[in-house]
């Protein structure tokens, strides 16, 4: 197969290491970024094989460069350095990504490169990952949930001509209209601060961009024009999505708030709503 013929992420061959390189990226612990920023040299060979691995004709390369816009969201608060939280050097972060930007394109472009360029691209994620499995990014207890509810709200993203995604906004909507908006802050605020100190900020990062990708993304056939309210109802389901993510740490009180567009957004069942 050659490059140009990858069109997607399950024509690649190298798909296996890609997956794992994405998956191990939004989760990174203060020990390995500081070993991926010991390890990081940029020598003469790491440039010209970067330059190659982000070549237009590289396999994949727009999802490459999605990937680098998710590491620069994910790791924001890192790289700004001002957050009580942030326990690291912002120009120790900075080198860790990259390293971790190095990693993605080497797995992307391994079938244009060649052996000495990969190598010297990968190189520094090996000596912290010397193997490329990995395990998707765990959300916790109600695992299954989240992932269920990204997809609920991906499918929203049609509501333009979908009738079933249509009835959801507008039952999320009628639902904003009814919920006391300072409490539901709060309860943002504690299912963030639950976050904090169960080391899941970072993947709150991922199912806030997640989320709103999916609702924004149109098909071929939606109507392109937005709705005044869609920051509103994007806000309810987000704040689903975090109180489900977050559920097992938060009070009832907050959890309650939080989930309660999982009444629109069904097909979730009442069990999943309260526990």
């Amino acid at each position: 197969m050659t490059a140009r013929a990858i069109s997607t992420l399950e024509d690649h061959p190298n798909a296996d290491e890609i997956v794992g390189v994405l998956a191990l990226m939004v989760q990174l612990s203060d020990a390995e970024i500081s070993a991926l920023a010991v390890a990081w040299r940029d020598t003469d060979v790491t440039a010209d094989a970067r330059a190659q691995a982000l070549d237009a004709d590289t396999p994949l390369v727009l999802e490459v460069l999605a990937a680098f816009d998710s590491l620069a969201y994910l790791y924001a608060d890192d790289l700004d350095g001002e957050a009580s939280y942030v326990t690291l050097p912002a120009p120790v972060t900075a080198l860790a990504l990259k390293a971790v930007r190095d990693a993605v394109a080497a797995a992307y472009a391994r079938p244009s490169l060649g052996a000495r360029q990969y190598d010297a691209l990968i190189a520094p994620w090996r000596t912290v990952f010397p193997s490329g499995a990995a395990q998707a990014p765990d959300f916790g207890p109600q695992h299954h949930d989240v992932l269920s509810l990204l997809g609920v709200l991906s499918s929203m993203a049609c509501r333009s001509h979908d009738v079933e995604a249509g009835r959801r906004w507008s039952s999320v909507l009628e639902l904003g209209g009814r919920v006391d908006l300072e409490r539901h802050g709060d309860a943002v605020d504690q299912a963030w601060d639950a976050a904090l100190v169960t080391q899941r900020r970072r993947l709150w990062g991922l199912v806030s961009r997640s989320g709103q990708e999916a609702f924004y993304r149109r098909c071929a056939h939606c109507e392109r024009s937005g709705h005044e309210a869609d920051a509103a109802v994007l806000a309810l389901c987000l704040g689903a999505v975090v109180g489900v993510m977050m559920g097992d740490v938060l009070d009832d009180d907050a959890r309650a708030l939080l989930v309660a567009p999982l009444e629109a957004l069904a097909p979730y069942q009442a069990g999943r709503r309260t526990h």
